[in-house]
């Protein structure tokens, strides 16, 4: 019971340190990596946003660079009638994210989403 407390208060503590834009390095130093994501609702209202999107990371990355930072995209409709969209921007598209004032997110399960730009 004891070890899964310290657990516990081990990952709301990298959690919170995440949120607040501070590095975090796991027990053998290395940058733990962080997503963002951003909402954008409606997917008819979302056309023009992702259009966008493919354009500024064409700008910032390149079109021609194998290992660009992939950008990926979600279509959900399990809410209702309307399909919601949902960006996820990989850690190493981080300037991209941040243009976008995209939000600090967990690793999205890639089941489910596509590429919207880069290279997996």
């Amino acid at each position: 019971m004891d070890r899964s407390r310290r657990w516990f208060g081990m990952c709301r503590d990298i959690i919170v340190l995440a949120l607040y834009g501070f590095d975090v390095v796991n027990a053998t130093g290395e940058q733990m990596s962080t997503w963002f994501k951003l909402e954008l609702g409606d997917a008819v209202m979302a056309a023009p946003v992702l259009e966008a999107l493919k354009e500024q990371h064409a700008t910032m990355y390149g079109t021609l660079a194998a290992e660009s930072p992939p950008v990926f995209v979600r279509y959900d409709a399990s809410g209702g009638l309307h399909c919601e969209v949902t960006v996820y921007f990989s850690p190493a598209a981080e300037s991209l994210a941040s243009l976008n004032h995209a939000q600090v997110c967990v690793a999205p399960a890639l089941t489910g989403v596509s590429l919207l730009a880069g290279s997996r």
